[in-house]
């Protein structure tokens, strides 16, 4: 097979890459607008907890996954994004424990071509073959090159191979170099309010000419392919290696480049009940010099030099369930090094950890059941940011807690209903905190349940309590329930480091003509550290979300509200100056994307302060005569922040759209049909602290008429008039406001032939009038189209002007140029 492609840039564009911790809500703000529309691709990506691969990618559709605004720059996901996604494994890594319940991270990755009037001209084009020899060999090879002006061009070449070496085993093989960067990338924690950007140094700025290499080998066995021998049917084992130059740049490899990956997982059923999972991994990878702290950032005479981490991670599990006996041991051995050093040269980051973990369960009747477990992490060298924490006043001074690695605990369930049960638990870490919890199991099905407990225990000699509210799996006969984790707030077991996380999600029908749904989350971690030992302090996320629907007799009711709470670190425990800024010489603030957000294990990192993020909908539709319907829609979103000591919040974002109509459709001929509408436009986009804010506020009615005359002639048209008010306010300067009426006239011409063929041809008109000066513009397009059915519309064609007759987008924006259109009638 071949492929070949070759494109042009029709105007100025350039292409973005955004990435986003998922947190809990479905708004996530784009870093630009006016985009390209179409040229979005939107993901969700799992990374595992430890070694940063990527476990699992769902490509989303717009319209059925995910709305997307192409003008101001917004992505709206159709269900709310958990911040983190379950582990199989029962002990935890003492680095990741800093990551809310220990789970794998998720993150929303947005791709996007956007205009860009600074932008450079460029022409791409590309070719890839493949072959596949007796249907078990497969071989391939591709070059892409985009030309850019006055810039050096970016080249990327490849090939691959894969042979099947068995029914269910394969081996797999891929090489690429790439030379100069393919696109911006950025990092955003809280939804797009704000982005770090990545490959931002000189360590790939530097290298951008170079051509820079990357290779993956990796293999799958089942060793059912190779014997008929019970005990292996079930055995498999999967190996790796990967590694990624840094400033190798193809497509969403920025979180990987820098890194050697290498590691392999075993699977194997030693019998019907024993079951044992091996797992290593092992990562060396090139990050930027950034921390613990200020002094010792300040204090590296080298600040612009990546350091080269280390981490290595062995596990193994034994699981056996025989009869009434339940067990679960695992071991884990884990060392991480760096070669970074704090101001007075000690090392940073140098920690060689054993671990332990064992679980009993005994079912000691149908009725009651009883368990007893016991952790122990221990760490044999002087530099680790978990057991030995960098304190955040006086910088740089290792804190030990040698006990803080050693947890048992006792427990117990007790039936006391079909489905209710009583759950208990005894937690004694052996440092001197302590906590019991009791609470109520009720079952909601086969497939799920969900809990509430309360906890009381001892912490430094005082007593402290802790709510816990969680679920499990799905539930409800519909499967519309969803959960995942638990939320647990307060001071627990694992002292003041205790990390939490729950979702809880449920549809209902209310009746037979509504609808609810409602939904939770919470993300909280005590005195958080970055996996080199960088301080951030404490960090809470709850996101609430609820719809609603009712439909009736020719009407239709929606809507819903979701709030998002972000607290983070009032600056006691945070250091502010490493995780908000940049102070290498040279940079500006907004770096480190790549320290706090991707590396492995890294925690919930929310700006200092409060944060408060709502987001709300209505959508109703009232066919109250045949001929005749009523349309109204009203989406909201505002978001605001207030820093620790400040006296008021700042508005970080906020929009409104707000539009209402009446549609006119006879169902016994289509000779003529009406819609007007009126719409209010309110957008102010992102913003950082201490930039001017840019508000604009429009309000748009619009008439449009189509007409079916004879002969197949069809005649439509557009009177639009518009109200903009745009509004920037300037710190220590005040509001500066301009105002813009606008007037769009359009009228439309056209003619069906040769079956499903039509031609059309249209003049439209555009006056302004602004509070400086009038202007007047006249434009036209010619257009073909086809129709593929009765709803479906195809069409190509030339736009002879130079504004834009979507009156709800800004007018002046230059559409000249070749288009295509695809309409859908229903």
């Amino acid at each position: 097979a071949v492929r070949a492609f070759a494109t042009t840039g029709a105007m100025s564009s350039s292409r973005d890459v955004n990435w986003f911790r998922a947190t809990g809500g479905t708004l996530f703000y784009l870093r630009h607008g006016y985009l390209v529309e179409g040229s979005e691709k939107v993901r969700i990506v799992v990374r595992d907890r430890d070694s940063g691969l990527e476990l699992d990618e769902v490509a989303l559709e717009e319209g059925t996954d995910y709305s997307i605004d192409y003008l101001s720059g917004r992505v709206r996901l159709s269900q709310p994004l958990s911040g983190t996604s379950a582990s199989t494994w029962v002990l935890d890594n003492m680095n990741a424990s800093a990551t809310p319940m220990s789970g794998n991270l998720v993150y929303l990755n947005v791709s996007y071509e956007h205009e860009d009037q600074d932008g450079l001209a460029q022409r791409a084009r590309g070719a890839y073959a493949s072959t596949t020899i007796e249907n078990r060999l497969s071989v391939g090879a591709g070059i892409v090159s985009e030309e850019r002006d006055r810039q050096e061009d970016y080249r990327l070449m490849g090939a691959d191979a894969s042979l099947n070496i068995g029914e269910k085993s394969n081996l797999r093989a891929e090489v690429a170099a790439s030379r100069q960067r393919d696109a911006i990338h950025v990092l955003s924690m809280d939804g797009g309010l704000s982005f770090g950007e990545l490959q931002r140094d000189l360590a790939f700025n530097g290298k951008g000419s170079e051509l820079q290499l990357a290779f993956k080998v990796s293999a799958d066995f089942a060793v059912a392919d190779w014997t008929d021998a019970h005990e292996f049917q079930d055995t498999s084992l999967s190996l790796y290696f990967q590694n990624l130059e840094r400033g190798f740049a193809s497509g969403d490899s920025v979180l990987d480049q820098g890194r050697l990956k290498f590691g392999g997982r075993m699977q194997h059923r030693l019998s019907d009940i024993d079951m044992i999972l091996v797992r290593h991994e092992g990562q060396i990878a090139q990050v930027p010099r950034v921390g613990p702290a200020l002094d010792d950032v300040m204090a590296n005479p080298l600040p612009l030099v990546p350091d080269e981490a280390a981490t290595y991670m062995t596990s193994i599990q034994w699981a056996r369930d025989d009869a009434r006996w339940h067990y679960k041991l695992e071991g884990m051995h884990q060392r991480i090094s760096s070669t970074s050093a704090l101001a007075d040269g000690s090392a940073a980051l140098d920690a060689r950890r054993l671990g332990v973990g064992a679980l009993t369960a005994y079912d000691y009747s149908d009725r009651v059941i009883l368990r007893v477990g016991q952790q122990l992490v221990a760490n044999t060298a002087e530099a680790d940011p978990i057991l030995q924490p960098i304190t955040s006043s006086p910088p740089s001074l290792r804190g030990a807690e040698p006990l803080a690695g050693v947890v048992t605990n006792v427990g117990g369930d007790l039936q006391l209903a079909p489905d209710l049960s009583m759950t208990g638990d005894l937690f004694q870490r052996w440092n001197g905190d302590n906590a019991a919890r009791v609470g109520f199991k009720s079952a909601l099905s086969e497939r799920g349940a969900m809990y509430v407990q309360e906890q009381i225990g001892g912490v430094d000699g005082r007593l402290s309590n802790a709510t816990i509210v969680g679920a499990e799996d799905r539930f409800g006969e519909d499967g519309g329930g969803r959960s995942y984790g638990e939320y647990q707030m307060g001071h627990g077991p694992y002292g003041n480091r205790d990390r939490a996380v729950m979702g809880l999600g449920r549809r209902y029908q209310v009746t037979r003509h509504a609808g609810l749904g409602l939904g939770f989350e919470h993300q909280q971690a005590f005195g958080g550290y970055l996996p080199d030992g960088t301080s951030i302090g404490d960090a809470q996320r709850n996101v609430l979300h609820g719809s609603a629907t009712y439909r009736r007799k020719g009407f239709r009711l929606a809507g819903q509200l979701e709030l998002r709470l972000d607290n983070g670190d009032q600056g006691v425990q945070a250091d502010e100056a490493v995780l908000n800024q940049d102070p290498r010489e040279g940079l500006a603030p907004g770096g480190f994307a790549d320290h706090g957000g991707v590396a492995p294990g890294a925690a919930l990192v929310i700006a200092p302060g409060v944060g408060t993020h709502m987001l709300g909908g209505l959508t109703s539709e009232w066919r109250f005569h045949q001929e005749h319907s009523a349309l109204a829609r009203l989406r909201s979103s505002l978001s605001f922040h207030e820093a620790p000591g400040a006296s008021e919040a700042i508005t970080q974002a906020k929009f409104t759209e707000l539009t209402t109509g009446w549609a006119y459709r006879p169902l016994r001929h289509d000779r003529f049909e009406m819609l007007t509408r009126y719409s209010y436009l309110m957008e102010q986009r992102p913003l950082a602290l201490g930039d001017v804010a840019h508000v604009e506020n429009s309000h748009v009615l619009a008439l449009l008429p189509f007409a079916r005359l004879a002969s197949r002639v069809l005649l439509s048209g557009k009177l639009a008039v518009k109200r903009t008010l745009a509004t920037d306010i300037v710190p220590q300067e005040g509001r500066k406001t301009n105002s813009v009426n606008a007037v769009l006239a359009l009228v439309r011409g056209g003619y069906q032939f040769y079956g499903k063929w039509d031609g059309s041809a249209e003049v439209r008109q555009l006056a302004l009038f602004g509070e400086i000066d009038n202007e007047w513009k006249l434009g036209s397009l010619l257009e073909l189209g086809y129709s593929l059915s009765s709803q479906l519309r195809m069409a190509a064609g030339y736009n002879f002007g130079h504004f834009s007759d979507d009156e709800l987008s800004d007018l002046k924006r230059d559409s000249h140029g070749l288009f295509m259109r695809i309409t859908g009638m229903f």
